[in-house]
Formats: structure tokens, C-alpha cells, sequence
């Protein structure tokens, strides 16, 4: 299963600059299905305290890590994959000869 980890957005304070929340995605595909899961994480206090141009997309996600339950939301995905009924895609006509 490919799972991916990926900030959406950044919420930050207008008088420092300092992230107050992030909008994340995480994708998974096991090659036969897909999903996602949105969720947003919040430090409304800007604990997190690198400056707003000095980030980069491993620091925020370390934020996110240790904000949320990275393996349940990990688990959940599978999950949800492994029960989802199988579908197949396409359109009968196209295959014909």
C-alpha cells in the first residue's frame, strides 16, 4: 500500500507569520482502489515557531506527526481499502472489436 502524506494549506498569523493550523491530505492506493482522508491540524498559539519563509513541507508534516495519530489514520485507510468492494472501470462497448 502507497501512502502519502500532503499539506494542503497553511493558516498563519498576519503579525508574525507563525503557522496556526495546517490542512493536510493523505492519499492511499494498494493498486486496485484508492482513498483519502482530509484532516486539519491547529497550534492556535503558533507553538510551532519557524518562521513562515524558513519551512518546508518536512517540518510541517513533523508538526502533523506529532499533533495526530499517524498510524491509526494510516490503519484506518487500509482499512477502509481492504473492505471496499472491488469496482471495475470502463465501458463495455470500448473493448469490443
Amino acid at each position: 500500500m502507497n501512502i502519502v502524506w500532503k499539506i494542503e494549506k497553511l493558516n498563519r498569523r498576519e503579525s508574525d507569520g507563525y503557522v496556526t493550523a495546517a490542512n493536510v491530505k493523505v492519499y492511499a492506493d494498494d493498486g486496485i482502489g484508492n482513498n483519502f482522508i482530509e484532516l486539519a491540524c491547529s497550534w492556535p498559539n503558533g507553538e510551532m515557531l519557524t518562521p513562515y519563509e524558513q519551512l518546508t513541507e518536512n517540518q510541517v508534516l513533523s508538526w502533523v506527526f506529532a499533533s495526530c495519530d499517524k498510524e491509526a489514520i494510516e490503519l484506518s485507510l487500509n482499512f477502509q481499502l481492504t473492505k471496499a468492494p472491488k469496482l471495475n472501470v470502463g465501458l463495455p462497448w470500448t473493448t469490443l472489436q
